[in-house]
């Protein structure tokens, strides 16, 4: 219960650095679900690019025809890969942000310590701590962000696969 206690109030803690970058996430996981749902394109497109081209060669298709499956093609990989880039892209600095909006809360924190307080606290051990708590955030912000999420838009975009 105590455990619990704990998880609950750290993640109070992080609830402003994660709410001010909400629309980031928000438009990343959208992003995601995009990329996951449309990774079945690419290789459909490929395989017809290569029957028209085929086709082709036995002289029953046209140029036309061939440039628009190869267009497709093209088109089907840009599809999926433009919303890979955008989830990459904006998750990570909603990350990034978050992690420098708990740095700037620990300086602060740190500035408003009492003056005898903070005098006698040797400088390299309150940077060491602030530093190597804001590593360890940081890694389990990335690990949720880029395992946990990750794999629950992909779980989404499955169930909207299987739905059409």
């Amino acid at each position: 219960m105590r455990m619990m206690h704990d998880v609950v109030s750290r993640v109070a803690t992080l609830w402003p650095h994660l709410r001010r970058v909400a629309p980031s996430l928000v438009i990343g996981s959208i992003a995601g679900i995009a990329m996951n749902t449309l990774v079945v394109l690419p290789p459909l497109m490929l395989g017809r690019s290569i029957d028209v081209a085929t086709r082709y060669a036995r002289g029953t298709a046209t140029g036309t025809e061939l440039l628009v499956a190869v267009a497709l093609f093209v088109a089907a990989s840009v599809a999926t890969e433009g919303p890979r880039m955008a989830k990459r892209w904006l998750l990570t600095t909603a990350r990034q942000r978050v992690v420098g909006g708990l740095r700037v809360a620990a300086l602060a924190g740190a500035l408003s310590m009492p003056m005898r307080a903070l005098l006698a606290t040797p400088v390299g051990a309150l940077l060491s701590r602030i530093a190597g708590d804001l590593e360890v955030v940081g890694a389990g912000l990335k690990e949720i962000v880029v395992e946990t999420w990750d794999s629950a838009l992909f779980s989404v975009s499955l169930v909207c696969a299987m739905a059409t």
